[in-house]
């Protein structure tokens, strides 16, 4: 509920006008604060009871099982968006912009990147740049060159590789179904929708977010990808093991909320 909420609800009960400030202080009288509505894709009721199927079948999962699960997606990377929130500080009633104070952007608008990549327990896999767009075709071409050498990277054994991937087209087309079973890529059955059950998205977020530490944006879509490159291959290991470990809470956690959204 909105503070304009309040004030209609107000309005309809009282039949009195009460101004948001007037909420706003009853609010915080009742030790009530506001918080942000995270933003989670919409789900229907049969995604939400594959979820739930999901949790039971997991629930007893341990970390260890979790290790034989290579995690995989795709994200875009926006080269102006990619410089995060700047703050500045100074006294109020001072008008005077400083050069310190202004974020500089490039004319012309930036573009963006669309990037592959995976994560293993031990480390992350080989990621790309997908110059072009993606469709089924250069999929495969990616499943092929990279799941299977992103493990015997780490010198796991291939027999236990469990591979996620979402489901999105690409991913459920015929020709890719026909690689992955003549490729004998044995996958993780993955509910729809279900971004919040995918560590991958911590990465992303840690790429975005390490991005921001830049002072200027990149001057060409080049440049930030070389940005991209430097900070996935030096993600930490410890960091990916933390998410790993946090795999059995979010199963635990969806399964306590019934296939619903959960905080991740």
């Amino acid at each position: 509920m909105t503070l304009r909420d309040g004030q209609d609800l107000v309005h309809r009960v009282k039949g009195v006008h009460v101004d948001k400030e007037s909420i706003r202080n009853y609010l915080k009288q009742e030790g009530l604060r506001g918080y942000v509505q995270r933003k989670k894709r919409d789900l229907t009721e049969d995604q939400i009871a594959v979820r739930y199927q999901f949790a039971k079948d997991h629930l007893h999962w341990t970390v260890d099982d979790w290790k034989h699960v290579m995690f995989s997606d795709e994200t875009a990377i926006s080269r102006t968006g990619s410089c995060g929130r700047k703050y500045y500080y100074k006294k109020p009633g001072n008008k005077r912009i400083l050069p310190h104070q202004v974020q500089k952007t490039k004319q012309g608008g930036g573009g963006k990147i669309l990037m592959w990549g995976c994560i293993t327990y031990y480390g992350v896999g080989y990621s790309c740049r997908l110059v072009g767009g993606l469709d089924a075709t250069a999929y495969v071409g990616v499943l092929k060159d990279y799941v299977f050498s992103s493990w015997d990277w780490y010198g796991a054994d291939r027999d236990k590789l469990l591979f996620q991937q979402d489901n999105s087209s690409i991913h459920t087309a015929c020709l890719t179904k026909k690689f992955i079973k003549k490729a004998k890529i044995r996958l993780l059955e993955w509910p729809v929708n279900s971004p919040d059950l995918n560590p991958i998205e911590n990465v992303w977020a840690h790429i975005k977010r390490e991005l921001g530490y830049y002072s200027e944006a990149p001057n060409s879509l080049d440049e930030l990808w070389t940005r991209v490159e430097y900070i996935w291959e030096n993600t930490e290991e410890e960091f990916l093991r933390q998410l790993y470990e946090s795999m059995p809470r979010r199963i635990r956690l969806l399964y306590d909320n019934k296939g619903g959204h959960i905080k991740y």
